[in-house]
């Protein structure tokens, strides 16, 4: 069977930066389930596996601003340290909420210090050109309940125990 709309696929994958240096990855025995179709994936990754089947291998290399877009200095923010509660703790790579007039924003905490903590809204892989180890291990259709759902269900590979 081949990957297409609305089916569920099975991948294992290994993400590498721009240098060769692992960022990402499927565990060992583990795999990650999508379905494809539903933007769950980059479109230019989906673009990819599109008709491939099981047991296929590839190699995708994307640029920035085809995988998680350019950085954006307008999403970055430097805020007081003082508007955080004292007692919680800041570290570089948290996710925190971030409250605008246009709405409330989740970012990362780029810097932090006694003084000011610097937010940044950008993807924490925007402005790096990516490359992904590919291995499709299974290829099936959706059921119904994925379908309506828009997204494969608890990683439930529908194969009865």
């Amino acid at each position: 069977m081949h990957i297409a709309k609305d089916r569920v696929v099975d991948i294992e994958y290994v993400l590498f930066d721009a240098r060769g240096r692992v960022i990402d990855g499927t565990e060992e025995g583990e795999t990650l389930s999508y379905l494809h179709g539903s933007q769950e994936l980059l479109p230019r990754l989906q673009e990819a596996l599109d008709g491939r089947s099981a047991g296929d291998g590839l190699c995708v290399e994307l640029r920035a601003a085809d995988a998680y877009g350019r950085r954006d200095p307008k999403k970055v923010q430097v805020v007081p340290r003082s508007a955080f509660d004292p007692r919680r703790e800041l570290r570089v790579g948290n996710q925190v909420p971030y409250f605008s007039p246009a709405g409330v924003f989740t970012m990362w905490v780029a810097e932090v210090d006694e003084e000011r903590v610097v937010l940044d809204g950008n993807h924490p892989l925007a402005g790096r050109d990516l490359r992904f180890a590919i291995l499709v291990n299974q290829v099936r259709d959706a059921r119904p309940e994925e379908l309506e759902k828009g997204r494969t269900l608890d990683g439930d590979d529908g194969e009865s125990a």
